[in-house]
């Protein structure tokens, strides 16, 4: 009796001294092995488990790029409307600068003629004499961004050229014009021009 307790007590004592050996404490856990001896799962840690720690869920990943995209596209908006409103600003400068250039010309009879302004849904050109004429190598042509147009150009008698007299830089022309964006035709500027030449943009 004595001898089969003293040679279980041994078995045991070598069984936990072999299960020690074969895997110390610090790989157990490398292992997947619990210090007491169980197998551990990757769901069971806290960070799979919904713990205090855990990551992201699928919701507020969700929420998090419905976030970005909106930001987006605020930022493209923006950018879009900016681009717009400079190309209409500078677009109606163009324009208003050939009006003042023929006028002020014409004002100190530059070559001792009178000049004018044709007007075209794509560029307007600064001519010199009482007629405009497409050939003539003294012309000058501005020609507007893409994206803009001139349109309702109504002056006096219903044309497109308006010419300012000499000495005073009145004209007969006189009317306004409409200076727009394309793909945004509610987008615009009002170039008017009075009988007595002068020129303003709203």
């Amino acid at each position: 009796m004595f001898k089969t307790q003293n040679s279980k007590r041994v078995s045991d004592l070598f069984g936990i001294w072999n299960l020690e050996f074969a895997c110390p404490p610090k790989h157990r856990r490398r292992r997947g092995i619990s210090r007491s001896g169980r197998s551990t799962r990757l769901a069971d840690s806290p960070r799979f488990a919904g713990g205090a720690d855990a990551g992201f869920t699928l919701v507020e990943i969700i929420i998090a790029i419905g976030i970005m995209v909106l930001l987006a596209s605020v930022i493209v908006s923006g950018f879009l409307n900016f681009r717009k409103e400079s190309l209409l600003n500078s677009s109606a400068e163009l324009v208003v600068s050939s009006l003042l250039g023929a006028r002020a010309k014409t004002l100190s009879s530059e070559g001792g003629y009178q000049y004018g302004v044709h007007l075209q849904n794509d560029r307007v050109v600064l001519f010199r004499g009482a007629l405009y004429s497409a050939g003539d190598p003294n012309n000058v042509e501005t020609v507007l961004p893409s994206a803009v147009e001139i349109s309702a150009i109504t002056l006096a008698g219903g044309g497109t050229d308006l010419v300012f007299a000499r000495l005073t830089g009145a004209t007969s022309q006189y009317g306004s014009m409409t200076v727009r964006v394309k793909s945004d035709v509610a987008r615009t500027r009002a170039v008017s021009i009075t009988a007595t030449g002068i020129v303003s943009v709203q």
